[in-house]
């Protein structure tokens, strides 16, 4: 497995906020039974939930229906949270006192909850860091991926996109942050998307966007070398909250096909990024922007 290039993402940037960065305050979850997933936001925290909770136990439920539009797992909606049980209401991969790692292993600077400034997060936590994971994290997350069964009809959605692809094809996701002036400001930049897609040469390109501008733009520029899940663009969400069918599956459909090439060129701060890679076996060179 490749590692993650430490120049992906603006370096000089990176070096500053890590020189900047306090640490948050560490955070440990101890082995439940039942666990029920409140997760807010966008379809890769909810699964980075999800799949936290099916690592620990094998009784878990959802205040919501997502889960049930994507996957075959009986994954119970509940109209009240009980009130003895965990609820896994956070982003984060959930690690427990038995996971081995170091206090200070995590490395990328995240904006802190309310505040316009990053910080490097809880020592002990694995997400975003792809390449640097131990292997014994990264083989018992894979495991827990692996319980989640996806639904035939859109694994065959997934294959009437991906099967026919040229082998070199790359994969490219680009989250827009419309709608967050601070991340948009900071992390958005396409040029820099179009800078390491034409390091690749003239390959084919599946794109995934929650922004039907950006779609616009990589076809400007790439023309018919661009490959996507669906010609209309006017129900993209990967980022807030949806309830609606339609759009979480196809949402879905795109993390997924993003995970069947071996370049994944993803955003930094995105889980949706981040699940793809997971959904790929984290075999994918990836390249976080």
């Amino acid at each position: 497995m490749k590692r993650l290039p430490t120049s992906g993402w603006n370096g000089g940037v990176v070096s500053r906020l890590r020189a900047e960065a306090g640490r948050m305050k560490r955070r440990i979850v101890r082995e439940p039974e039942l666990i029920v997933v409140n997760t807010p936001g966008g379809l890769g925290n909810k699964l980075k939930a999800l799949v936290s909770a099916v690592r620990l136990s094998d009784s878990v439920a959802a205040t919501y229906p997502t889960f049930g539009f994507l996957l075959e797992n009986e994954i119970p909606v509940v109209d009240a949270i009980p009130t003895k049980c965990r609820v896994f209401s956070g982003w984060r991969f959930v690690l427990t006192t038995d996971d081995r790692l170091a206090d200070d292993f995590a490395s990328v600077p995240i904006p802190e909850r309310g505040q316009n400034k990053l910080r490097i997060p809880v020592g002990r936590s694995i997400d975003y860091e792809y390449g640097r994971i131990p292997a014994q994290l990264l083989e018992a997350f894979l495991a827990a991926f692996a319980k989640l069964t996806v639904r035939a009809e859109i694994e065959r959605s997934v294959a009437r996109v991906s099967e026919h692809w040229p082998h070199d094809t790359i994969a490219v996701h680009v989250r827009s942050w419309e709608g967050n002036d601070f991340r948009r400001n900071l992390l958005f930049d396409l040029e820099r998307f179009f800078h390491a897609v034409d390091l690749r040469g003239a390959v084919p390109i599946f794109l995934g966007s929650d922004s039907p501008a950006v779609i616009d733009d990589f076809r400007r520029r790439y023309g018919s070398r661009v490959i996507t899940a669906s010609g209309d663009n006017a129900r993209l969400s990967h980022s807030a909250d949806a309830d609606d069918e339609e759009v979480v599956v196809r949402a879905f459909v795109d993390m997924l096909c993003l995970s069947r090439t071996d370049v994944l060129i993803g955003t930094h701060l995105s889980t949706f990024t981040e699940c793809a890679w997971w959904l790929g076996g984290c075999r994918q060179e990836v390249v976080i922007l």
